[in-house]
């Protein structure tokens, strides 16, 4: 985590830094298999099923014409396009989901001009941490 919570924070599309991110979310979650047989007086479990892991994105700006952004637009209106993420904790932590799908892409224009919007996605294989 950076030292002052999300001041450090950013996302990376591919080698475009994308522009006014508010948050990001990340969501790693393993598969537990049940493995309890008749007559145990507990359940028991085995880890390590299959991975689910998924995330959001969501901005607010002046303008949506950014680079990066303009990657991830085109992923969701693309079928089976995947992107690069990066998502930064600080300047040099982050978690690496090199396969992400675009699952849903929202964004919304305000009287105040200011474009906002989120970016669901989904991580083909498991995201790693550097």
């Amino acid at each position: 985590m950076s030292a002052i919570a999300g001041r450090g924070g950013s996302v990376v599309q591919g080698a475009n830094v994308l522009t006014f991110v508010e948050s990001w979310e990340l969501s790693i979650s393993d598969e537990t298999l049940e493995t309890t047989g008749l007559g145990a007086t507990g359940k028991t479990f085995i880890g390590r099923g299959l991975p689910e892991n998924s995330g959001t994105i969501n901005w607010r700006a002046l303008d949506n014409s950014g680079t990066g952004e303009a990657a991830l637009r085109a992923a969701a209106q693309a079928n089976g396009t995947s992107v690069t993420l990066n998502l930064y904790e600080s300047g040099t932590k982050y978690w690496a989901c090199t396969t992400c799908y675009v699952k849903s892409f929202s964004q919304q224009v305000g009287v105040d001009g200011l474009v906002s919007g989120s970016l669901g996605f989904v991580v083909s294989g498991n995201p790693t941490y550097t």
